[in-house]
């Protein structure tokens, strides 16, 4: 222990003596794992660790598809329901049904994501509520479901502003009252709904319902397929109008759903920043190679009166460990802003709304794993090198000018060659993406997104039953903002923007009679 003391204190005043070298050599290990610190921040939040349910690995998606490569999930009915539980490879299931609804009783109407659940729902996730109490079963005696409603933690925050007292109140939505009887956890946002409400299919053949499935353990994914598709293909028998049919059943987890691609972007996006890493590493080992030059005198001085290569090595290494752990510490406070950073500037939908992309123990036990190698890694060959100084340097008047061993300088070379390979491959992936973001950037959209504001209007259900009603309803809202200062003109439509949302419907193309079961995505506009 007292020799590594002593290692510790003797490096500490080598780089005090260097201050520019130790300066150098520091920001270049910053900005390697910095930057490696960051993304796998990005990594493990988004890839590894994204979901807070329990068995969420079990926890599946059902598309349904027919030529493209993705397609709509499975939505069933209520007998559908109640056969797709007793399937041999399904452990559990739930059904949701999404709608903007309005939440009356205050001064001003608020618009508010409502997700309407089977009671299961909490049972099925296996996530402890933050505040009072989940829905289950219970609350849904015979089929009707009880006015009770558990509260998003954001929503919370916003509504009742975290006020532990919302637990008992009640809230009006599209004039009914709901006792609210919980708030979810932050991490808990399934759905992104606002107000999660208890609720079961009615006996309408018609009345569909998402459907999300949890497998039996060591279920795998073609077995599944397999099954759903003979339940599938019995369901749509008898209808020769359902949407479903000729549809082929695909399993996918949760991440593959959300994430898609962009996965193996990520993953690409690590690779790269290893390289800088190791472009980092190279660089420190050339720079702990130059210094050496400078230090053979000193060293040969050392092995003169009885050092040992094996206690050259260890202080060497020693300085090397110690220029990486303060890297480290820097690169730590670095990642810190560049987690940040990243998790503000990706687009919203990219990543799974439950994924926690923060510095957290498994990120900072890698930090300092990374720390750890590269300093051995970045170290070990300088090491080697100086270990083994000739004591010949000794007599030399001039030490301070000797050149360095022949090997030395083929590990100068090999570690620049390395490095500039190393950039060239970096240059030309950076190259490659900036390229395809300035095509995304400037495709065409088929429309002006330019000083375009959007924002969403949801009148009361049962305020205007019928279609002109509702038409004039939309109308009103419609003048009254086009009438607003600074406003040059305003519209309606029932999704957000075009080829974002709608429903799909089959179409009949009158040019070409024989096209069969073609369809579209249709959006009800204002004129």
């Amino acid at each position: 222990m007292g020799n590594f003391l002593q290692d510790v204190r003797f490096a500490f005043r080598q780089l005090r003596s260097s201050p520019a070298f130790a300066i150098t050599a520091v920001l270049s290990i910053t900005l390697g794992i910095g930057a490696t610190t960051a993304i796998f921040s990005v990594v493990y939040g988004v890839l590894v660790d994204p979901y807070p349910y329990r068995d969420a690995d079990r926890m599946v998606h059902v598309e349904l598809r027919q030529k493209g490569d993705r397609g709509p999930l499975l939505v069933v009915n209520g007998t559908e329901y109640q056969e797709l539980k007793k399937a041999s490879t399904v452990d559990d299931v739930f059904l949701q049904k999404d709608e903007t609804q309005t939440m009356t009783g205050n001064e001003l109407p608020i618009s508010v994501q409502v997700g309407m659940y089977s009671p299961n729902l909490f049972e099925y996730m296996g996530v402890a509520p933050f505040l009072g109490r989940q829905f289950t079963a219970a609350d849904a005696p015979g089929g009707s479901p009880a006015p009770v409603a558990v509260l998003s933690y954001l929503f919370w925050q916003r509504q009742f502003g975290g006020s532990r007292e919302a637990i008992g109140k009640t809230i009006e939505v599209n004039h009914k009252l709901y006792t609210v009887i919980g708030i979810a956890r932050p991490r808990f946002t399934w759905g992104d709904s606002d107000v999660y409400l208890p609720a079961v299919p009615s006996a309408d053949a018609h009345d569909y319902w998402l459907s999300f499935l949890k497998l039996k353990p060591g279920t795998k994914h073609p077995a599944a397929a397999a099954e759903l598709q003979v339940l599938l293909d019995r369901f749509t028998k008898d209808d020769s109008k359902d949407f479903r049919r000729d549809r082929k059943v695909v399993i996918v987890t949760l991440n593959e759903e959300v994430l898609g691609r962009f996965a193996g972007t990520l993953v690409l996006l690590f690779g790269a920043v290893v390289a800088l890493l190791v472009i980092g590493c190279a660089n420190v080992s050339i720079l702990l190679l130059a210094r050496g030059t400078a230090r053979q005198h000193e060293l040969s001085v050392r092995v003169a009166v009885g050092a040992g290569r094996a206690r050259l090595i260890r202080q060497l290494l020693t300085e090397s460990v110690l220029l990486s752990v303060a890297g480290a510490a820097l690169g730590m406070l670095a990642a810190y802003q560049g987690a940040k950073a990243i998790s503000a500037m990706v687009p919203y939908y990219s990543f799974p709304h439950e994924a926690a992309i923060r510095v957290n123990i498994p990120v900072l036990l890698f930090s300092a794993a990374v720390a750890l190698i590269t300093g051995i890694l970045f170290g070990i060959s300088p090491a080697l090198q100086l270990s083994r100084p000739q004591l010949g340097q000794l007599i030399q008047a001039s030490s301070g000018k000797h050149s360095g061993s022949a090997r030395g300088r083929n590990v100068h070379r090999l570690l620049i060659a390395g490095q500039v390979a190393l950039t060239l491959v970096l240059m030309t992936g950076a190259g490659a993406a900036i390229k395809a973001f300035s095509s995304l950037i400037h495709a065409p959209l088929g429309f002006d997104p330019e000083h375009v504001f959007v924002m969403n209007v949801s009148v009361p259900k049962g305020a205007n039953p019928t279609w002109p009603q509702r038409i004039q309803a939309n109308e009103t809202v419609r003048r009254a903002v086009a009438e607003a200062p600074g406003v040059s003109s305003a519209s309606v439509s029932t999704t957000w923007f075009p080829g974002l949302g709608g429903f799909e419907g089959k179409i009949e193309v009158q040019s070409k009679p024989t096209l069969t079961d073609a369809q579209a995505i249709l959006t009800l506009v204002s004129p």
